[in-house]
């Protein structure tokens, strides 16, 4: 684990006593994996502007908690956690991604800002770093402000985080440990698995998406809603050029 990440942690996470929502979302890969190979994108581009449009119809999961109320973001921004050329996980944070169509998402990857904490912040030790980090996340994420090179709410509204391990067959991300969004999704790549259809059982492509939704935000009832959203346009991605 890196140390930088580790120390992060450690100074902001507790006991897990906050109310969560897990939830897994599983979907046919083969008409993402034929309409990235079509267009050159990669299955992030399709899932990071599938989940924006989604998000922007969720009014009640896209926004911050500021004393105790609700302040709705201006735009739909999604961040986007993903190992870069030497492997290293990098956030990179989209604004106003629901209107990107999945090619325009890519472009707008490797250009967008990365998140990083101040290096100086992450290497003071932990008795200093808590109470540090835990008020510069007050100021841009419950505030919305921003504060020593951090944007304001900058993860956004919802994170993805992607996995290139094949070795999982399902796993939840706990929300990020500083300025965390209201949902954090873990994309896991795609796999053949056996697939009921019409009474018989057969071997398909899937892709397993896993959200941890902070229970403020949303209820189940509302999060089915956003699941079948998510499972239109993820089965038609052309639909979002």
């Amino acid at each position: 684990m890196n140390r930088a990440r580790r120390k992060l942690a450690v100074a902001t996470w507790t006991l897990p006593t906050e109310g969560l929502i897990l939830g897994r979302l599983t979907v046919p890969a083969a008409p993402i994996e034929a309409y990235v190979a079509a267009a050159g994108l990669s299955l992030t581009d399709v899932i990071a502007a599938a989940g924006a449009r989604a998000l922007a119809r969720a009014e009640g999961l896209n926004g911050r908690l500021c004393w105790g109320r609700f302040v709705p973001h201006p735009s739909a921004d999604v961040s986007v956690r993903r190992p870069d050329t030497q492997g290293v996980l990098r956030t990179r944070l989209l604004r106003g991604a629901d209107r990107l169509s999945p090619a325009e998402v890519a472009a707008a990857l490797t250009s967008a800002p990365v998140v990083a904490l101040p290096r100086w912040l992450t290497s003071l030790p932990v008795v200093l770093a808590r109470p540090m980090i835990a008020l510069l996340g007050f100021v841009v994420g419950s505030l919305g402000r921003p504060a020593l090179g951090l944007p304001a709410s900058p993860h956004g509204g919802a994170m993805l985080t992607v996995l290139e391990s094949e070795h999982l067959d399902e796993a939840w991300a706990p929300p990020p440990p500083f300025a965390a969004p209201a949902v954090h999704v873990l994309v896991l790549p795609p796999r053949d698995e056996p697939v009921a259809v019409d009474g018989e059982v057969r071997v398909e492509r899937r892709l397993t998406l896993c959200a941890t939704v902070d229970h403020r935000f949303l209820d189940g009832f509302e999060g089915g809603v956003l699941a079948r959203l998510l499972r239109e346009l993820l089965a038609d991605p052309a639909s979002m050029d």
